[in-house]
């Protein structure tokens, strides 16, 4: 069975750009789901997992925890550079940019709300609060409100303060 695994390296990023298209896609994710059925703190594992489409998805869909498995090592391999870039449930990517003389683009994760929560939650701290970016009054008045509109909309910077 191991030599089959080659016949699927060749196609893995192939793959990766039908399964982003094909309508047959809408399809196959809705069969699997209703036949997972709820996924709530279940473990599941994904054989043939290919590069992790629906791996992921099962995660997304509250599973505590999926591991899948795949013949062919390029396809993992595809899977996990994937699962680096993609957003998720409880993470996502943010590409940002260093405005420096020469602009030094930079990419960092961010995790979910209810992920920060629950971890806080686990870590036993008995309360916590959130505490949005703000900039000051003088600030506003030198550059501007409009200046300040991008920050604002996609500020990646947020105070929270938690005590056990």
């Amino acid at each position: 069975m191991t030599e089959q695994g080659p016949q699927y390296d060749h196609i893995g990023s192939k793959y990766d750009e039908y399964s982003q298209t094909a309508t047959l896609r809408r399809a196959e994710i809705y069969t699997v789901l209703r036949m997972a059925g709820a996924l709530s703190g279940k473990r599941v594992l994904d054989m043939a997992c290919g590069f992790g489409f629906f791996t992921r998805l099962l995660k997304q869909q509250g599973a505590a925890q999926v591991l899948g498995i795949d013949i062919s090592p390029e396809m993992v391999r595809l899977g996990r550079a994937q699962e680096q870039t993609e957003p998720h449930g409880d993470r996502y990517a943010c590409d940002g940019e260093f405005v420096t003389e020469l602009p030094t683009p930079y990419q960092c994760v961010q995790w979910s709300q209810e992920a920060h929560e629950q971890a806080i939650k686990e870590a036993g701290f008995r309360t916590f609060a959130w505490y949005p970016s703000e900039v000051s009054p003088e600030d506003l008045a030198r550059y501007g409100e409009s200046y300040w509109q991008d920050f604002y909309d996609n500020c990646l910077v947020i105070g929270l303060v938690c005590q056990k």
